[in-house]
């Protein structure tokens, strides 16, 4: 997963067209900045991730969890609109840069959420069903389908749970 992660490349690559291609040809894109900072958590914490992997602080390699998708969030936005604008003369904290990250990560946690098993959907409200997993999530049928045969599917399906 990490860096060959579809939501992850998307993003690293959009990044690369928005701050470097775009202006050498010339073109200003509109919410240049606000762009780069939707892109952060997609792209940044599959990385921080693979880190994590590697010095054993992390069991898996299954997809990002919320609590890491949240503490990512929770971290940088810290780091860069409060603590940085303090350390440094040319940085600024600007609310709207922490609405741009809330917004990606919001959107990238939900891309990275595994689809649901292979099941009968138990009959409730919008057709969900609790699932067990590294998380107790809430999994609904999805109209986007990615590429996510390779990450771990959560083991047993509870019905009627609420």
């Amino acid at each position: 997963m990490y860096w060959r992660d579809p939501v992850c490349v998307t993003a690293c690559a959009t990044y690369v067209v928005y701050h470097w291609l775009m202006p050498a040809v010339g073109v200003t894109p509109l919410w240049n900045g606000h762009v780069t900072d939707v892109l952060l958590i997609p792209a940044g914490l599959p990385f921080w991730l693979w880190l994590e992997r590697r010095l054993g602080w992390r069991d898996d390699d299954g997809v990002p969890r919320w609590r890491e998708v949240a503490f990512a969030l929770v971290t940088w936005t810290v780091a860069a609109e409060l603590i940085a604008p303090r350390l440094f003369s040319q940085a600024t904290g600007d609310v709207w840069d922490s609405v741009a990250y809330a917004g990606g990560a919001v959107i990238a946690g939900l891309l990275w959420r595994p689809p649901c098993p292979e099941a009968k959907v138990a009959s409730g409200r919008n057709n969900c069903v609790e699932v067990t997993g590294p998380d107790k999530i809430l999994c609904c049928p999805r109209r986007v389908r990615l590429d996510m045969d390779r990450w771990p599917r959560p083991i047993s399906v509870i019905s009627g749970a609420k």
